[in-house]
């Protein structure tokens, strides 16, 4: 699924969560269905690897294993960004989990945006 030109890898977390693929995609305004992972950081590592290899930004909606997937992106020395996010704690084992594709879908919605660097600003108060 792609979302604002990136491309988008989705985890239930072992069936952990309901997430309807189709739904989602139509609820994020996606041309294709969302593929549903179920074991992104294990069993179905490769289709990191192979989003990887695209040329495309990734958002992973995962954070959880962020730390892995880091891990590997920088053994296979793959340039393009990644962004995480979180749709497990933030909406998917809510006690409203079966409810939650509205929030979910806006969460990666949220991730997908092209956010402007925050500049920062020095101030002196002066013991004001």
């Amino acid at each position: 699924m792609e979302i604002n030109g990136k491309n988008l890898l989705i985890c239930d977390c072992g069936e952990t969560m309901s997430l309807d693929g189709r739904a989602l995609a139509r609820a994020c305004a996606a041309a294709d269905p969302a593929l549903v992972n179920h074991e992104l950081c294990r069993a179905q590592i490769d289709n990191f690897r192979a989003a990887l290899r695209g040329d495309k930004p990734l958002i992973v909606a995962c954070t959880q294993e962020q730390p892995l997937f880091e891990e590997l992106r920088q053994e296979l020395g793959a340039g393009q960004a990644v962004a995480y996010v979180n749709i497990r704690e933030r909406a998917g084992w809510s006690k409203d989990g079966a409810r939650a594709l509205p929030k979910i879908a806006a969460l990666l919605a949220e991730a997908a945006l092209d956010m402007p660097p925050t500049p920062m600003l020095t101030l002196n108060s002066g013991g004001v």
